[in-house]
C-alpha cells in the first residue's frame, strides 16, 4: 500500500517485502525492501499497535523504530525492529519516505503480530543472552549468561576445546569452532546446547589435517561461511547451516582470512594476502566477481561492517578507516592518538566505540560514526578485545586483567558503572551478544 497526493513513484520504488503481512514477528527483524526513488531526502520506519481486530484507528500515533536515513536501498536492510522492546499483540509497520517535489510517501504493512512470549523478555536465545567461551570447567568451553551475568551455564560441555562462539542472526543457533573430533571444525548448536552438528567435516584435504574456524552467519541464517585451512593455504567456504552443499569458493594460491557475510547477504567480505600485501576483497555468495576493494599501499589488518551494510570499518597501522562497501571515499575517522584499535558499531550505527591511547594501558573511546566527538569513558580497561554493544546499545562489553584474570566485563554506553560480569577465577572471554529471537 502506497499512499501519498501526487505520488509518482512505482510500487516497486518504495516498498517493503519482509515481512509479509500476517507474518509473526519476534525479536530482531530484519526489514527488507526497497526505497530508490528520484529526489530522495530521507526515509524511516515506524508502527503502531492495532486492537484485537486488526481495525486501525488513525488517533494512534506512530512510534519511530529507525532514525532517518538518506541513502538509497534496493532489495536491502531499511532497519531492524527490535520487538523485544513491546509487549507482544497486533501491529502495523510503515515505511515514511520524503522526496523533493512530493507529498510522504508511505508503505503499510499491516496487520503483523509480536509474539515474544509475553512482555518480551529474554529467554534461551534471546536478546540480551551472552556467549562466551570459558576454561573454569577444566578446557574451553561455550557458556551463556544473561545481560546482568546471572544463570551462566556451559553449552557444551565437551572433553576438547569449543569456542568462538557466534549467534546465528534469529538467535536459535550458536555456531562455534571444536576440536571434539580430533581437529577444529565448525560446529552448530541450538540456543540451548542441544544438537550440536559438525558442519564442515574436513579432517583432511589431500592427506593434510584442515583446521576450519572464522564462522560467520548469513543474514537469513540459513548459511555460514569459514575459513578452511589446509597445507599452508587458507580457503574461504560456504556451508547450509544443516550442513548440506558445502563449497569452498577461494580456492586459489592466495591467502585468505577473516571471511563475513554483509548485513544484507549480498556479498562476503574477506581479507587477501596477494602481491606481498592485505587487502580487503569482496565477492558475490556464489564465489563470483571477487575483487579487491581497498586498494591501498598499506596492509589493511581488520575489517567491521556497518550495520546497514554501506560502509566498512579497517584498520591501517594503528589507525580506524572507513569506506563505502564498494571501495570509494575511504578516510581515517579515529583521533590522532598513540594507538588507536578494536572498533565496535552501536547497533544502530551511529556510534563507534573503540579501544586509545597507550598500548599497554588504553581507555575506551566511544566517536560518532563520521569520526566526530570522540571522548574517553575512562580508564576502565587494560585489554578490551573484542569490543561488542548490547542489542539497545545501552552498555558496551569488553573483556578485562582487572581482577588478576582475563574475565567479562559491561559498562554503560556513557561510560558509567564498569563492572564484572563473569566473575569467574579462570579465563573468560569472547563475549557475544545475542540480537535474535
Amino acid at each position: 500500500l502506497i499512499v501519498g497526493s501526487g505520488v509518482s513513484a512505482q510500487s516497486s520504488d518504495v516498498t517493503i517485502t519482509t515481512p509479509l503481512a500476517v507474518s509473526e514477528l519476534s525479536g530482531q527483524t530484519q526489514v527488507i525492501g526497497t526505497v530508490n526513488v528520484s529526489g530522495l531526502i530521507n526515509y524511516f520506519l515506524e508502527y503502531r499497535p492495532l486492537p484485537a481486530d486488526a481495525t486501525t484507528d488513525a488517533n494512534v500515533g506512530w512510534v519511530p523504530i529507525t532514525l532517518p536515513a538518506t541513502t538509497a536501498v534496493v532489495d536491502g536492510v531499511l532497519g531492524v525492529w527490535d520487538t523485544t522492546a513491546i509487549p507482544d499483540g497486533l501491529y502495523e509497520l510503515r515505511l515514511t519516505v520524503t522526496a523533493a517535489d512530493l507529498s510522504p510517501i508511505y508503505f503499510v504493512v499491516s496487520p503483523l503480530r509480536v509474539l515474544n512470549g509475553g512482555t518480551g523478555a529474554p529467554t534461551a536465545g534471546g536478546p540480551g543472552l551472552i556467549a562466551f567461551e570459558s576454561d573454569r570447567d577444566g578446557d574451553q568451553e561455550i557458556f551463556v549468561m544473561n545481560a546482568d551475568g546471572s544463570n551462566q551455564r556451559n553449552l557444551t560441555q565437551s572433553a576438547e576445546s569449543d569456542f568462538y562462539p557466534v549467534w546465528s542472526p534469529d538467535g536459535s543457533q550458536i555456531a562455534f569452532i571444536s576440536a571434539r573430533d580430533g581437529n577444529y571444525e565448525v560446529y552448530v548448536m541450538n540456543a540451548d546446547g542441544s544438537n550440536p552438528l559438525n558442519l564442515s567435516q574436513n579432517a583432511t584435504q589431500d592427506g593434510e589435517p584442515m583446521a576450519d574456524t572464522n564462522p560467520s552467519w548469513s543474514p537469513d541464517g540459513k548459511r555460514i561461511v569459514y575459513l578452511a585451512q589446509h597445507g599452508g593455504l587458507n580457503d574461504i567456504c560456504v556451508v547450509d547451516a544443516d550442513g548440506n552443499n558445502q563449497r569452498c569458493l577461494t580456492e586459489d594460491l592466495r591467502q585468505n582470512f577473516e571471511p563475513s557475510w554483509s548485513p544484507d547477504g549480498s556479498q562476503i567480505a574477506f581479507i587477501a594476502f596477494h602481491d606481498d600485501k592485505l587487502d580487503i576483497y569482496m565477492m558475490n555468495p556464489d564465489g563470483s566477481n571477487q575483487h579487491n576493494v581497498s586498494q591501498t599501499d598499506e596492509d589493511e589488518m581488520e575489517f567491521w561492517w556497518s550495520p546497514d551494510g554501506s560502509q566498512l570499518l579497517f584498520r591501517v597501522e594503528h589507525e580506524i578507516h572507513v569506506m563505502n562497501a564498494d571501495g570509494s571515499n575511504q578516510h581515517k575517522i579515529s583521533p590522532d592518538m598513540e594507538w588507536v584499535g578494536y572498533p565496535a558499531w552501536s547497533p544502530d550505527g551511529s556510534q563507534i566505540a573503540f579501544m586509545a591511547g597507550n598500548e599497554e594501558n588504553p581507555e575506551l573511546y566511544v566517536m560518532n560514526a563520521d569520526g566526530s566527538n570522540p571522548h574517553g569513558l575512562g580508564q576502565i580497561a587494560d585489554y578490551a578485545y573484542p569490543l561488542s554493544w548490547s542489542s539497545d546499545g545501552s552498555q558496551i562489553g569488553f573483556v578485562s586483567y582487572r581482577d588478576g584474570n582475563e574475565e567479562i566485563y559491561v559498562v554503560n554506553a556513557d561510560g558509567t558503572n564498569p563492572h564484572n560480569l563473569s566473575q569467574s577465577p579462570t579465563y573468560d572471554s569472547w563475549q557475544s551478544w545475542s540480537r535474535g529471537q
